[in-house]
């Protein structure tokens, strides 16, 4: 029998008394010892292809990368954003309008939005804009943890991580939850136009880390 034979053999008679998460890896625990499926940390990847229907929806949530058990977290620590648009979208709102990453069922975000909002200063964002409302072919890279650039007053900004009045999430709000992106357009409705070959694909770098 040949080595891969044997090994298989092996395998298939393991009795594993825990299945362990989707990516984990099998690891020996010596002689005699049945071994285990443990995260080590390695970086996994996923990847989410939304239709034109659900570019358009507006607060439709779609899941990036699948819930962990209990007691584990998804840390994302890159999102690339590939927006293939044949047929421009309308109705995106000029004010406030944004493309946020978030854990299921918070409203924090994860990674850095693509944001339109007429208020920035000093140049007002139209990034959702620039992206669905244009024929083109573009990838966007979202930093995670989100950081962004707040006016001190004295001619310089501060670059923070997560909330400027908070360092960080709550457990609660991320212990075995998806991690999930949607369109807020501000309460003006869906998007208008688009093509039925538009899509907008999500990969997601990321670790399951335990809380």
């Amino acid at each position: 029998m040949s080595v891969g034979g044997i090994l298989y053999r092996a395998l298939s008679n393991m009795k594993l008394t825990d299945p362990g998460n989707a990516g984990d890896v099998l690891v020996s625990n010596g002689t005699d010892s049945a071994p285990t499926f443990e995260d080590r940390g390695f970086v996994r990847r996923a990847t989410v292809t939304l239709t034109d229907a659900q570019i358009k929806a507006e607060y439709g949530i779609h899941t990036l990368v699948a819930a962990p058990d209990a007691g584990y977290r998804i840390k994302p620590l890159a999102i690339s954003v590939r927006a293939t648009i044949v047929g421009a979208y309308g109705n995106i709102n000029t004010t406030y309008a944004a493309i946020e990453c978030h854990y299921a069922g918070s409203v924090n975000w994860i990674a850095m939005p693509i944001v339109n909002d007429s208020t920035a200063t000093p140049t007002p964002l139209i990034q959702v804009s620039a992206l669905l409302g244009n024929v083109h072919v573009m990838v966007a890279d979202l930093t995670a943890p989100w950081s962004g650039a707040m006016d001190s007053g004295f001619g310089f900004g501060w670059v923070y991580m997560q909330q400027p009045t908070t360092p960080g999430i709550v457990t609660s709000e991320m212990d075995g939850k998806a991690l999930v992106v949607d369109l807020d357009n501000s309460g003006s409705g869906d998007l208008t136009g688009g093509h039925a070959s538009n899509t907008l694909t999500f990969t997601t770098y990321y670790v399951v880390e335990p809380l």
